[in-house]
């Protein structure tokens, strides 16, 4: 059947219509809240002495860490004695922001395989690779943030075992 001029025309611009509300359906989300931005600088700028106080202030009180699901810190107190133990020895960025305007996630590479770990007067074999983590950042209404998922998977040796 042979369509009119018109009839084509309208096609056209609904197929228009139809690519254009295509685009704006997969475009990208909003920025995250300036807070969250900001959070997320002070977490990528890995903690030093001189800068661990600052970084203390960004969790809250009921802070909830788990690792692999396990949890590893049941408060603010527990987890900066961990981190505290690890200054120097990670590396981080931000990979993305949750379509929930109150989570950050990070990919860390952390070195906990040196030969830091190796008794004296012992030999030890390690991989010098650093562990890969994704680390999920929750964040509270107050700005804080209340809670710590990571997911880590190891490298193929593992001190002390």
């Amino acid at each position: 059947m042979m369509r009119s001029k018109r009839q084509r025309f309208l096609a056209a611009l609904g197929m228009i219509a139809l690519s254009v509300g295509g685009t704006a359906r997969a475009s990208a989300p909003p920025p995250p809240p300036e807070f969250v931005d900001a959070i997320a600088r002070q977490l990528e700028a890995n903690p030093t002495a001189a800068t661990f106080d600052s970084y203390a202030a960004l969790f809250a009180d009921d802070l909830i860490v788990t690792f692999n699901g396990r949890t590893v810190a049941h408060n603010k107190t527990e987890w900066l004695a961990i981190e505290r133990s690890h200054l120097g020895h990670s590396s981080r960025f931000v990979y993305g922001f949750s379509a929930d305007p109150g989570s950050i996630l990070m990919l860390d590479r952390f070195d906990d395989t040196s030969d830091e770990h190796c008794p004296a007067e012992h030999t030890c074999l390690f991989d010098p690779r650093w562990v890969a983590r994704a680390v999920r950042y929750e964040i509270g209404p107050d700005h804080l943030i209340h809670a710590i998922r990571i997911l880590q998977t190891n490298s193929i040796l593992q001190p002390g075992h």
